[in-house]
Formats: C-alpha cells, structure tokens, sequence
C-alpha cells in the first residue's frame, strides 16, 4: 500500500496542484462575488406581441443550420435589453445555437465579445478551462478524470497508511492520534 501510494503521488501532483489551485480561485471569486454582488439593471419583460414572430423566425433559422437535427428545447429570454434564442438539439454532439430572434442572426452579447472583456473576466475563464481540461479537447477531460481517480486512491492509500501506524502506536502504548 505505501509504494502505490509513493508511486502514484510524485507522478500526480503537477496535475492535482492545477486542479487544487484553479479551483481554489474560482471558489474564492464565487465568494468575492456572493459578498460584492455587481449591479444590474431590471429584467426587461418580453413583448408578447412579438414572441410568436420570435419562435418562427428562431425555428427557421435553426432548420437551415441544421436541416436533419431534431429539436429538443427552445427557450427565449431578454439579455440586458436583447432579446435572445437558445436552440439545444437532441444529439448531444451537436452545439446549442444562440440566436437574435428578431433578425435570425447568431447572438452577439456585448459581454461574450473577448475583447470587451475585463482581465479579470479573462482569468476566471482561464481558470475555468484549466480546471475542467477544456484547452487539450477530450484528452484533457480524460486527465482530469484520471486525477479524480488519483485524488481518490491518494486519499484512501493515505488512510489506510495512517490507521496501520496508529494501531502501531497502540501497541506501543503512544495513545495520540496526531504525532
């Protein structure tokens, strides 16, 4: 148990300490924000005259972009005060589509443009993408399940370790638990 637990260790902890140290940031931003919340507008309520001629010209534009993808949701919403379509598919390999529903353009919000972003927005997508292994594709989704094993087997090789040298110190009558 201690040389599975020696082995896997220096071979992990390059990737445990990314995954540890970006979660930590978005965990600690996640704080930031629950306490220094930023301020919006009011929601902006749907013209309802218009969510009929939203839903056609959102269905046609999701049928020439994908002529044989069956639709499994479209949902409308106002973003600030544009109004947007989300278009999910049925087949997972297939991207949701974000329109403008007035004119069936592809949605551009004034936030999703990286250039407008603010540096610190820029990070926080950063650290999203390395922790969940976005910039190596599926290879990197991979690694980070292998770590989640790793993490897991370290865990529980550690315990094991520790309760064997704790019955040790009993016998040697050391009742401490911490030494």
């Amino acid at each position: 148990m201690r040389l599975l637990h020696r082995w896997i260790a220096p071979c992990a902890v390059l990737f445990l300490t990314i995954i540890a140290a970006t979660g930590i940031y978005m965990q600690s931003e996640t704080l930031w924000s629950a306490y220094h919340p930023i301020p919006r507008g009011a929601a902006q309520a749907m013209p309802a005259g218009e969510i009929s001629h939203w839903i056609d010209t959102t269905l046609a534009t999701a049928q020439r972009s994908q002529p044989q993808g069956a639709i499994a949701t479209v949902s409308l919403s106002m973003d600030g005060n544009l109004p947007r379509a989300d278009v999910v598919w049925t087949t997972p390999v297939s991207p949701a589509l974000s329109l403008d529903p007035r004119t069936g353009n592809r949605f551009q919000s004034p936030m999703a443009d990286a250039a407008d972003q603010s540096p610190q927005r820029r990070l926080s997508r950063l650290m999203l993408q390395l922790h969940r292994g976005d910039l190596l594709g599926l290879p990197g989704r991979w690694l980070g399940l292998a770590c989640g094993i790793v993490l897991l087997t370290l865990g529980l090789t550690g315990l094991v370790l520790y309760f064997k040298m704790y019955r040790q110190r009993i016998k040697l009558r050391r009742w401490s638990p911490f030494w």
